[in-house]
């Protein structure tokens, strides 16, 4: 579970054929701004990584794409867990994007068919 103190930044990258077109990171900003707690985890205001990479490419660009997402703890320097939440879930299907790639807290790779 996180703390007040762990930061967490995700990163995205869109993948065709193996090319990575576009990279998006989470900008979440941590100090000033309201937050809600959601099962248990403070969401505060900013953009996912997945979101970030989305409208950084255009909808012909994303068709049939490959999604993959990662981050790590800025503190500690482990992975964590890169499972996109469920709205980005829902915005990488509406675009079109036909597999999400990600990791597992121990480096396992988990590949999904939108």
């Amino acid at each position: 579970m996180k703390t007040e103190n762990q930061r967490v930044t995700m990163f995205a990258a869109i993948v065709i054929g193996g090319n990575r077109v576009a990279v998006g990171a989470n900008n979440g900003i941590r100090q000033s701004f309201p937050y809600k707690r959601i099962n248990g985890y403070r969401e505060f205001a900013g953009i996912h990584a997945e979101m970030d990479v989305i409208r950084k490419c255009s909808k012909k660009t994303l068709k049939n794409s490959t999604i993959v997402v990662w981050g790590f703890n800025t503190k500690s320097k482990n992975q964590v867990k890169s499972k996109p939440c469920q709205a980005c879930i829902n915005a990488i299907s509406a675009v079109g994007i036909k597999k999400i790639v990600w990791f597992m807290k121990n480096g396992e790779k988990i590949i999904e068919k939108v």
